[in-house]
């Protein structure tokens, strides 16, 4: 009995001390900080089960009274063993960093998905800017150049009768920065309804029908040829812009216009001869 008594009181003494040590005051719950709500779980785990082991030896033993005959400890219950207020923080504390190192990985992660979506968004979106912003300079351009006032002068080399005139047409646009705006003015003015309507308007005002009887797009029949002329690379752009013509229904319209040539110019002498 002396020795299970003494047995006791050495383990209430131990709790005592743990309890005084650990200077654990109640603390508001909203108040408390992580660590510090580990550090309350860690000791209110260790107190309790320090009680379980004084009680496991206080009624773990069917033999315990209050008789003076020596009870041999073998009888009593194991006791668990008696944990550390450090072995628990520890343990805690391992747990928690793996969550921490688990949750920051994962958010990395998602912050470098989204920074590629966002990547990609921006350039989808810089491109709709470069598109937009051609698009507004293209009609400004054009506002421009209906503005822009052409002279007579200019206007009397129309239409072009022979292929000198052509030649020194297509020079003067190469090396007069002027003279080009003046053709780009004058062509967008003509106008037209859709791509072939334009074509046609507008060669007509360029060339004569005696003109157009000794040209074609690659120069067939010794024939001058029209594709490597500057002129007709202005005409060729103002059509793409207007109406988003391919530069394959652009060539085949001007082709089609000057194989007729030849037909037209023996029109105007018939209708001269009959004058």
């Amino acid at each position: 009995k002396n020795f299970c008594f003494y047995l006791i009181k050495y383990h209430q003494n131990i709790l005592y001390d743990i309890d005084k040590s650990s200077n654990i005051s109640p603390v508001p719950s909203e108040q408390m900080t992580s660590s510090g709500a580990y550090m309350l779980s860690a000791m209110n785990t260790l107190l309790n089960m320090n009680e379980e082991n004084v009680n496991d030896y206080q009624s773990g033993s069917p033999n315990y009274s209050e008789n003076t005959n020596t009870v041999p400890l073998s009888q009593f219950s194991t006791p668990r063993p008696i944990l550390s207020a450090s072995a628990i923080l520890r343990n805690d504390a391992n747990n928690f960093s793996v969550n921490i190192d688990t949750d920051q990985t994962n958010i990395l992660k998602l912050i470098f998905e989204q920074g590629i979506e966002t990547n990609a968004y921006l350039k989808r979106l810089d491109g709709r800017m470069d598109r937009l912003e051609q698009t507004i300079k293209n009609m400004s351009g054009t506002q421009n150049n209906n503005n822009y006032a052409i002279d007579n002068a200019f206007l009397s080399i129309f239409p072009l009768k022979d292929i000198d005139s052509l030649k020194d047409f297509d020079i003067r646009i190469t090396n007069e920065p002027d003279f080009k705006l003046n053709v780009i003015t004058f062509i967008t003015r003509i106008g037209g309804t859709d791509v072939k309507n334009f074509i046609k308007r507008v060669l007509q005002r360029i060339f004569s029908n005696e003109l157009s009887s000794k040209c074609s797009w690659t120069g067939f029949r010794n024939n001058f040829r029209l594709e490597n002329i500057l002129f007709m690379s202005i005409m060729k752009d103002l059509a793409r812009e207007k109406f988003n013509s391919s530069d394959i229904d652009f060539e085949l319209h001007v082709k089609d216009w000057f194989r007729h040539g030849s037909q037209r110019f023996v029109r105007d002498q018939q209708n001269q001869n009959k004058l």
